[in-house]
């Protein structure tokens, strides 16, 4: 996919930047997910952390934004971790 390729070319450092968090609707946990598990990725913004991307479950076809993270930082992402929950 274009996604996969711009990826790639970029040489990420690390996993974080090719999973995916999923707050549940209870606020109760972040799961993470490979990439992989999703169509249709594209992007739609961008901030501090990283880029933000909308796409669609492989399993159930729900819409869902993932957010893929720029910098592995320990503190970087106990913020990133506490933003989200």
């Amino acid at each position: 996919s274009k996604f996969q390729q711009s990826s790639s070319k970029k040489k990420m450092s690390n996993e974080n930047l090719f999973r995916a968090s999923l707050k549940s609707t209870n606020n109760e946990f972040i799961k993470f997910y490979d990439y992989s598990k999703f169509r249709n990725i594209r992007l739609i913004g961008s901030g501090t952390f990283g880029k933000v991307y909308h796409a669609i479950t492989e399993s159930s076809g729900l819409d869902v934004a993932l957010k893929s993270f720029d910098n592995n930082n320990a503190t970087i992402v106990q913020e990133i971790i506490d933003e989200v929950t």
